[in-house]
């Protein structure tokens, strides 16, 4: 039941961290629909 938990600890912090990834390469990047771009939040814009 220890190991179980573990890999599933490890395979969570991967994902989180894909996500995070994710979400800052695609937040700079323009919407292709002209008619609709939603509001990019304050703790995903970068930081200059």
């Amino acid at each position: 039941m220890m190991k179980l938990k573990t890999v599933l600890v490890r395979v969570s912090q991967i994902v989180a961290s894909a996500a995070m990834a994710l979400a800052v390469l695609t937040v700079n990047s323009t919407c292709y629909c002209y008619s609709y771009q939603p509001d990019i939040p304050q703790a995903l814009k970068k930081h200059d």
